[in-house]
């Protein structure tokens, strides 16, 4: 419009030479139904292509066949160009592990078109054994859980729940809708916070070993005449009867001697100050170790004792593993 009323003002026309641009494309073909159709087309056919198995990658098998397992795979509708939603890998997994006893372990995965099948075979330890162990991850201790991260096994705790000491976190087994069951060995890290409670006290009496008398005895010591090593070779504590090169088959050996006696010894309050914060200072020192320490209250109280209490007020993994063991004729097919 700037254009036209500036070319207006100074007398002159304005002609279109020619119309370029996307816009001007899609009106000259805007009766051509065909493009937008195949465009359309094109991208649904890739949507659904995409969306499934085109590609199934099985590795670390040995004994058992790749074609094998690829032959019960389709036997069981598991095959090149189903939908990836129709793939429950957990239902794989259990399916390979029962129909083939050399499998230990199955991992299944999908990404993108692939399906990703990692094998684990017995070993012959495994093969031997008349048992599996399996695991539970149960609560050392009481605490209000605030983040789980299962890597293997069934969650039994969400962040938020509170619990206490022998609670089941994770199961080792898993019941599938359909009423199968699994057995695993359960993996996790369970962060809490906990209450850890130090205390330390010490009397202002207390007992203790002196020393009571410490004295020299000596003792011969005779050794072979025909031993033609020097005397002070034998040992540091030893006086040899020598004179220049000749060494008499016999010594004097020197030990010291130390007796000790129980007495009470009367503390005063910094003696007994400095011992129970000593005693104190090393647990503490080896709960910070293992725990983050958020909050700590630390107490002194001086009555016919000493006594240093702390609560310490923690972040800390609470997940401890119970094996647990089944008999192979006792698993739930």
């Amino acid at each position: 419009m700037l254009i036209t009323k500036a070319a207006n003002t100074a007398g002159m026309n304005i002609k279109t030479e020619k119309r370029i641009g996307l816009p001007y494309i899609f009106y000259r073909y805007r009766k051509r139904y065909g493009i937008p159709i195949g465009l359309t087309g094109s991208i649904l056919i890739f949507i659904l292509l995409s969306s499934m198995i085109w590609t199934v990658d099985i590795s670390g098998n040995e004994t058992v066949t790749t074609e094998d397992i690829t032959a019960f795979l389709k036997s069981e509708g598991i095959d090149k160009g189903i939908f990836t939603s129709t793939v429950s890998g957990n239902d794989i997994e259990f399916m390979l592990e029962n129909k083939f006893r050399n499998i230990s372990w199955a991992t299944v995965s999908v990404i993108g078109s692939r399906l990703f099948i990692e094998i684990k075979e017995r070993t012959t330890t495994d093969e031997k054994s008349p048992e599996n162990i399996y695991s539970n991850i149960i609560a050392s201790k009481d605490g209000e859980v605030v983040q789980a991260d299962i890597f293997t096994g069934e969650g039994k705790i969400y962040p938020g729940t509170a619990v206490v000491k022998g609670d089941l976190l994770v199961s080792g087994v898993k019941t599938y809708n359909d009423g199968r069951v699994e057995f695993t060995k359960s993996s996790a890290a369970i962060m809490a916070l906990t209450e850890n409670h130090i205390c330390s006290q010490t009397a202002f009496s207390i007992t203790a070993e002196v020393p009571e008398l410490c004295k020299d005895k000596y003792f011969p010591i005779f050794f072979n005449k025909h031993n033609n090593v020097k005397a002070d070779c034998f040992t540091n504590t030893a006086y040899f009867l020598t004179s220049a090169d000749i060494i008499f088959p016999i010594g004097i050996s020197r030990n010291s001697e130390i007796s000790f006696k129980k007495e009470n010894i009367e503390l005063t309050t910094a003696q007994a100050l400095l011992l129970s914060f000593s005693d104190f200072s090393k647990s503490a020192f080896s709960l910070y170790e293992k725990v983050t320490v958020n909050e700590r209250d630390i107490k002194l109280n001086i009555d016919n004792q000493i006594s240093v209490e702390g609560n310490f007020h923690c972040l800390e993994d609470i997940a401890i593993e119970k094996s647990f063991t089944v008999e192979d004729n006792e698993e739930i097919q």
